[in-house]
């Protein structure tokens, strides 16, 4: 826990949570988009089935495709842009270091992961869990809350 009030960006996502409950706001952002291949054919690349339109770096750096479904009405499918094409980040005002989002929650994540490792080897009677294997990890390496709540509870950890 120690670590947790230590570490500058777990301060600002409890500030941010503060700030969400009492204000119903995170706050403002920006959006940096680089474009490291312009074409229209690269950013148009795999559209769903329907697809209408395509926002590139929109509410929150969100990228996505406007769909219409069979019955005419239109939904929103979220995408990421593949890197080689364009580079997006979303910047929250006040962020440590003027990091874009996606850092800041990749190290909140694996701070988090590192306390629950810490605590299985701690705590764990069972001398097979001090060797537990690093949870699945999503598509930035950052390791998913699905496998953290999987790997918890096969630590034995009834909530």
């Amino acid at each position: 826990m120690e670590r947790l009030k230590a570490d500058p960006i777990a301060k600002y996502f409890v500030k941010m949570r503060n700030d969400i409950e009492k204000r119903g706001t995170h706050g403002e952002g920006s959006t940096s988009i680089i474009l490291n291949r312009a074409s229209t054919a690269d950013l148009m690349r795999d559209p769903p089935p329907g697809a209408k339109s395509r926002i590139i770096g929109g509410p929150m750096g969100l990228s996505y495709w406007t769909v219409e479904l069979p019955d005419g009405s239109e939904t929103i499918v979220y995408s990421q842009v593949d890197e080689s094409v364009a580079s997006i980040k979303y910047i929250l005002d006040g962020a440590p270091d003027n990091r874009a989002l996606d850092d800041l929650l990749r190290h909140w994540l694996s701070g988090l992961e590192e306390i629950y490792l810490d605590a299985v080897r701690t705590y764990s009677n069972d001398a097979s869990l001090k060797l537990i294997r690093r949870p699945h990890r999503g598509p930035f390496d950052e390791p998913t809350m699905a496998a953290l709540r999987a790997a918890i509870t096969t630590a034995g950890y009834r909530p």
